[in-house]
């Protein structure tokens, strides 16, 4: 089995997410997690701007990153609104919103 070492304080936001997502397919969770606990610790602002691709690219198996995610919307539901044209917002996926809709901690500002 190849070996290598990757730094983490080097890499982008977007660069560390790309190394995440191929790892549930390949059965590789301690890893996974490890890699999220990262970006939720060190690279929150970029979730946060970039919550509406996070939130669709997590969706059913980074658990960490989705419910970290799903935690910031409903704290700040504006968050999903300022991470993406308004236009994207239509296709977001009805299962993801239903979710957010149904969670008891889901927050709307007047």
């Amino acid at each position: 089995m190849y070996h290598g070492i990757v730094d983490f304080v080097i890499l982008q936001s977007h660069e560390i997410l790309n190394l995440l997502l191929p790892l549930d397919e390949f059965k590789l969770q301690p890893l996974a997690t490890y890699i999220q606990e990262i970006l939720i610790e060190k690279h929150k602002d970029f979730i946060i701007k970039n919550v509406f691709e996070i939130v669709e690219l997590t969706y059913q198996f980074l658990n960490k990153l989705w419910d970290f995610c799903i935690q910031e919307i409903c704290y700040d539901f504006d968050c999903l609104f300022e991470s993406f044209e308004s236009v994207k917002f239509l296709t977001l996926n009805s299962s993801i919103l239903d979710i957010i809709l149904k969670r008891d901690d889901f927050y709307i500002d007047n």
